[in-house]
């Protein structure tokens, strides 16, 4: 995952539950949820009270639960800044989307990155530090969680936002959903979809011109907490590169697992 170090497990165990929560947590907002259950949803997950939902399905029940469950374990291991991250942003910008799907909103494509760029991947970032001892400090969640998102995580951000968009389009707009990057530059500069295309693969383009820099240049954040940001980012490449959806679509990974499973590259 975002580090494949034997000595990060405990960062891998944390990551590997936070993603498949954030999945069920995401899919509640876009597929399954009303828009009166949301609102409510939204406040249990920022005020970490499953009593605001009692009266919901138990599926949406049992999600809060999993999820609020797994906030109180990594702040009380860890670090409370990482609980303030999630709460404020992830479930508050998965409202955003809910509320422009049901009002059939199409948003500039400035509006739709600045809610895009801040819902779960600085907190996939950040989760990421979890396993990495006495380097990950106060101090280096403080910076990840900066209001004003350091240039690497914003750049990370955009790149997997965008990814994940043009992989997951084709599956996505089966059902009722918010619109992607694709429609968002359509609307906001009157183009084609391939021009569309275009200008976004130029996006990611520079997002990891932006990625490599801050790897290279000299900066206070410990080589250590930059390789997981950028293995984030090549996990993203892996799930959503080349226009395809490969979380969804599990099938299209075999072949990776089996060369990590069954005929791993041995390190001497």
């Amino acid at each position: 995952m975002m580090s494949f170090e034997p000595q990060y497990k405990i960062g891998r165990e944390i990551g590997a539950k936070l993603v498949a929560l954030i999945t069920i947590i995401d899919d509640t907002y876009d597929a399954y949820g009303t828009s009166e259950e949301l609102e409510p949803f939204t406040e249990a997950i920022q005020r970490c009270d499953i009593s605001l939902i009692d009266s919901f399905p138990k599926g949406m029940k049992v999600a809060c639960q999993a999820m609020l469950d797994l906030f109180r374990e990594m702040c009380r291991k860890w670090n409370i800044m990482l609980c303030s991250l999630c709460h404020m942003r992830i479930a508050q910008a998965f409202l955003v989307e809910a509320k422009w799907r049901d009002k059939r909103y199409t948003p500039a494509y400035d509006e739709y990155m600045k809610n895009g760029i801040i819902n779960a991947y600085p907190f996939l970032a950040a989760a990421s530090f979890l396993g990495l001892g006495h380097i990950a400090t106060r101090e280096l969640f403080e910076w990840i969680s900066n209001d004003d998102l350091p240039k690497i995580i914003r750049a990370i951000s955009i790149f997997a936002r965008l990814q994940n968009d043009l992989g997951s389009r084709k599956f996505e707009s089966k059902r009722e959903h918010v619109a992607s990057a694709v429609e968002c530059v359509v609307s906001q500069y009157g183009i084609s979809e391939e021009e569309a295309y275009k200008l976004l693969n130029k996006d990611i383009e520079n997002a990891w011109k932006d990625i490599n820099e801050e790897c290279l240049k000299p900066n206070s954040i410990p080589k250590s907490a930059l390789d997981c940001v950028v293995n984030c980012s090549r996990l993203i490449e892996l799930l959503y590169g080349n226009f395809m959806d490969r979380f969804t679509n599990t099938e299209l990974l075999k072949d990776d697992i089996a060369a990590v499973l069954k005929d791993p590259i041995r390190i001497e």
